[in-house]
C-alpha cells in the first residue's frame, strides 16, 4: 500500500488529500476490530491532523472521521448509546 515506500504516496494519503475527499469513515464492528490495527490509526490519526488545519481554512469543507458501524454513523441521530458504549468498552480494555 506504500507507494514507492513512502507515507505521503500511499493510496490513503493520496485519496486524503485529493480536493473531493470529504473525510473518512472508519467501519467499526462489535468489537471495534480498526482500533486495534495499526494502518488504521495512522489513518485516524492523518484524518484528524488534516481535520485540524481543514478547520483552521475551510470549516465547510471536511468533515473529518466519521464512525460507521451497522447502525449507522455514530456522529448522527438514530444510533443507539449502546453500540458507543460497547465499542468504549473494547478500545478501553
Amino acid at each position: 500500500e506504500l507507494g514507492g515506500g513512502s507515507l505521503h504516496e500511499s493510496s490513503f494519503m493520496l485519496a486524503l488529500s485529493g480536493k473531493t475527499c470529504r473525510g473518512t469513515a472508519l467501519i467499526l464492528d462489535q468489537v471495534a476490530s480498526p482500533f486495534k490495527r495499526s494502518w488504521c490509526l495512522l489513518e485516524v490519526g492523518q484524518t484528524c491532523q488534516l481535520m485540524q488545519r481543514q478547520l483552521m481554512q475551510h470549516p465547510c469543507d471536511f468533515d473529518g472521521l466519521m464512525l460507521c458501524t451497522p447502525a449507522g454513523v455514530l456522529q448522527h441521530r438514530g444510533v443507539g448509546i449502546d453500540i458507543a458504549i460497547a465499542i468504549a468498552e473494547q478500545v478501553s480494555g
